[in-house]
């Protein structure tokens, strides 16, 4: 039949004709596509839909499918009854009416938590996995305290004893600068215990205060070799335990020191510096 219509018909008739039976097999698809979406969206697909989901939770809760065990693992500052409650799961609960992806979005609103996973382990195992925020200062900011951690992130402003080994920092980014502090002072562990607080000024170097209240101004650049100065001068004169305001270290050739109001006489400042000097260069 099409080789007749291609004979007698011109090329007109030959385009009209295959342009109605495509017309009408494009009709058919969208009376069919509209019949299904109908369907799925009417209240009786709806309503049998959710009969058949609950039915199948009610088999496998009585296959044992339920919440038997709650599993975290990586807690150590998040409280774990505060996290219990924060899930909301209870025991003998259907396994998969848990519903993993609400249950991570709440955790992970936890100031504490960095990462989390929430599996469920059949039977009947729900199982989470954190990974804590490192708390690595107290940061002062308008004569209060709180525990960070190097994003600068707030872990807790209370209940902070038993942070209390931890450095205290101020100054705007300083969280952020803190860890490469104290891989600086890790250098030089005899001056490590003395330091009680550091002060990130400019955005670019440190002003350290020592147990003893003296303040050390340390350089931008190269601030472990400054420190180690600094170690190997009071090692020789016991400069720190001196009466003495602060050690100004930011010249790589000169040590400045400043001292209490009426003990300038009790320090001769160059008789210090000259005990760092190397034998074969000066300072």
């Amino acid at each position: 039949q099409s080789s007749i219509l291609s004979r007698r018909s011109g090329p007109s008739q030959r385009v009209i004709y295959f342009a109605k039976r495509m017309g009408l097999v494009v009709a058919v698809l969208a009376v069919i596509i509209a019949s299904v979406w109908g369907i799925l969206s009417s209240a009786w697909f709806a309503h049998t839909s959710n009969n058949l989901s609950n039915g199948f939770i009610r088999l496998t809760a009585a296959h044992g499918m339920v919440v038997n065990n709650l599993i975290i693992e990586g807690r150590t500052n998040v409280s774990r009854d505060g996290l219990k409650t924060l899930l909301n799961v209870e025991k003998n609960q259907p396994l998969l009416t848990v519903d993993l992806h609400d249950v991570k979005q709440k955790i992970e609103q936890l100031s504490w938590v960095k990462y989390v996973t929430v599996e469920r382990r059949y039977p009947d195992t729900l199982y989470v996995t954190l990974v804590e925020r490192e708390p690595i200062a107290l940061w002062q900011r308008g004569g209060k305290l709180s525990v960070v951690d190097d994003e600068a992130v707030v872990l807790t402003e209370y209940n902070i004893a038993k942070f209390k080994n931890l450095l205290v920092v101020v100054g705007d980014n300083a969280p952020q600068n803190t860890r490469a502090l104290l891989q600086t002072l890790d250098q030089v562990p005899s001056l490590k215990p003395r330091v009680d607080a550091a002060k990130w000024v400019g955005d670019r170097r440190w002003d350290l205060t020592l147990d003893n209240k003296i303040i050390v101004r340390l350089p931008s650049d190269k601030p472990d070799e400054s420190l180690k100065r600094l170690a190997t001068l009071h090692a020789n004169d016991a400069v720190l335990d001196r009466p003495i305001t602060s050690i100004d270290l930011r010249d790589q050739h000169h040590i400045v020191v400043q001292t209490t109001p009426g003990d300038a006489g009790k320090i001769d400042a160059a008789e210090q510096v000259n005990a760092t000097k190397p034998k074969d260069k000066n300072i």
